[in-house]
């Protein structure tokens, strides 16, 4: 047994990897020639707002700032208008994989753009990616795009609330305590402070020890337990 996202090499330990890489899947790849075009346009949009910034004379000056706040206004329209549709419409009859595509673009949205992440809170992201989680139990790689979602928009917060959200919903509560575990141990392991300057910590153990317990009537699950005592053995070190 290993959490999904441990990566097993031959030759060393369980190697913990942070995010879902889709190099490998033919079905999400790339268009190279649409991401050069793309790429282009986004470079002729930096250009255009370091000339609106540095230009000197009028009327060029203002013309190209309006110009550019406009474009600037336009993008930004759409992009949250993208944002919300995904959101109003991720975690209903669609399948495991349109879900997931829906929670990989939003990460991957996220964690580049701090308004974006304005964005997905504003509508209720939290809830909402919990919810789809509780629907999707069966799909690893959902659970950790959401978790890992969680996280981008309100660090260990985020992942001490989808504990506190996924009572009774126990894949949940062990995709958090993995990602718990996984943030814990990387901290560690770079020399960072970590654990010990997290001021959720006490609170993370009283979720992740209710984790363990369950709900009544529900069988124990072997896995969750494992990813609690993971999760708690390195919290308690740092926390004894």
């Amino acid at each position: 047994l290993k959490p999904f996202w441990l990566e097993c090499r031959p030759s060393g330990p369980c190697v913990p990897k942070m995010g879902v890489s889709r190099h490998n899947a033919p079905s999400v790849a790339v268009d190279d020639a649409a991401a050069a075009a793309a790429a282009d346009i986004l470079a002729a949009v930096g250009a255009l707002a370091e000339c609106s910034s540095q230009l000197e004379h009028e009327p060029l000056k203002g013309a190209v700032g309006n110009a550019t706040a406009q474009l600037f206004s336009h993008i930004e329209g759409r992009c949250r208008e993208l944002v919300d549709a995904l959101l109003l419409s991720v975690g209903g009859s669609e399948s495991d994989e349109v879900a997931y595509d829906k929670l990989w673009t939003l990460r991957l949205m996220g964690k580049r753009s701090e308004v974006t992440r304005r964005w997905i809170l504003e509508a209720g992201g939290m809830e909402i990616v919990a919810r789809v989680m509780a629907a999707h139990t069966g799909h690893d790689k959902l659970q950790k795009e959401g978790t890992w979602l969680v996280y981008i928009l309100c660090g260990v917060d985020g992942l001490a609330e989808l504990l506190r959200r996924s009572r009774g919903c126990p894949a949940v509560q062990e995709a958090a305590s993995w990602a718990i575990y996984e943030l814990a141990r990387k901290q560690r392991d770079r020399g960072q402070a970590g654990v010990t300057e997290w001021p959720q910590a006490d609170t993370v153990i009283v979720l992740l020890l209710e984790a363990m317990r369950g709900q009544p009537g529900q069988p124990t699950r072997v896995d969750l337990l494992w990813a609690c005592c993971s999760a708690l053995r390195l919290l308690i070190e740092a926390h004894p």
